[in-house]
């Protein structure tokens, strides 16, 4: 089950829920705030210079926006500028439950005493909608790709990992 904040509102507890995404292709790296940007940047590189790949599509929402353009720019610089980068933003709808505060004080008294009497029937979740920003980033081989490939890149540029 996918980790989701959890933050105290007056009438309820909100659990935000997780992005929603289209199926994850194998040319398709995800940026999240924990995510390791040494081992992203070394699986660009692989998705180029291993596997082939012509396009690989890196994607940041929120708070990873930042860390998505650095990782883009991180590749071009691994891949000696022989990448176009294509940058395109986008804004995402996300959906957050809110959990009245009686089926929260429900669930504490049940696991700890078995008493179902203060749950008020009446009220149930609420959801609500929000927007978020996002980019996607195409990152396309040049045609002069296939030099580095031949004559194997061993070139490693120091990488600020932003931690």
């Amino acid at each position: 089950m996918p980790k989701a904040s959890v933050i105290k509102e007056t009438n309820g507890l909100l659990h935000k829920r997780t992005a929603q995404h289209a199926a994850t292709k194998p040319n398709d790296i995800y940026v999240s705030r924990s995510s390791s940007f040494a081992g992203q940047l070394a699986r660009g590189k692989k998705l180029f210079l291993e596997e082939g790949y012509k396009e690989i599509t890196i994607h940041g929402l929120g708070a990873s926006i930042e860390r998505a353009l650095s990782l883009s720019l991180a590749i071009q610089a691994v891949l000696h500028d022989q990448v176009t980068l294509l940058c395109h933003t986008k804004t995402v709808n996300l959906y957050d439950d809110i959990v009245p505060d009686d089926m929260v004080k429900y669930s504490i008294l049940m696991t700890l005493h078995g008493s179902d009497d203060v749950f008020d029937e009446d009220e149930d979740y609420r959801t609500q909608k929000r927007q978020n920003s996002g980019v996607e980033i195409s990152i396309v081989a040049k045609d002069s790709i296939h030099e580095l490939i031949n004559t194997g890149v061993k070139y490693k540029p120091k990488v600020n990992t932003m931690r």
